[in-house]
């Protein structure tokens, strides 16, 4: 090998070696990590006279950058698995999963043909401590809904 050839080399393998480390825009907070048990409350219709509430209770796992959703009856809330980041003081978001090859300790989650797919919790939501407590909520827009998730610490 010529030695000018060595640099070009040794750029190369830090380019691929960089490429299969997942950059992420957040941190991971311990402070939220551990085990809850908690209620996922969906209200649809929202902003009318007349709201519709429907809920589910589930246990929740924080490990690492990593959430695993265990519900205790299908389908509120649903299955789910991924990252967990904390954007700021009041803001957490969910990255689903979307792989199975991503060291992610929890299992992947499968669905129904007719599975309501926006029940997936996925994205921001904003949220509030107390002691043990914290209480999640996100409002869906495009399908004028409330997704509220309020968790216990669990021991």
């Amino acid at each position: 090998m010529r030695l000018h050839s060595l640099p070009v080399l040794v750029l190369v393998l830090a380019a691929c070696a960089s490429s299969q480390t997942p950059q992420y825009e957040f941190e991971p907070t311990p402070r939220l990590y551990g085990p809850y048990s908690g209620t996922f409350t969906v209200i649809d219709a929202y902003s009318t006279p007349s709201p519709q509430e429907r809920s589910g209770s589930f246990d929740l796992a924080l490990r690492g950058e990593f959430y695993h959703i265990f519900p205790h009856n299908h389908p509120y809330p649903p299955c789910g698995s991924g990252f967990v980041y904390v954007d700021d003081e009041n803001r957490i978001t969910f990255q689903r999963r979307t792989r199975s090859d991503d060291n992610n300790p929890f299992p992947s989650c499968f669905y129904t043909a007719d599975f309501d797919w926006s029940l997936i919790i996925d994205g921001g939501y904003d949220y509030s401590t107390d002691g043990d407590r914290i209480v999640l909520e996100k409002y869906d827009a495009e399908h004028d809904r409330l997704e509220r998730l309020v968790l216990e610490r669990s021991y």
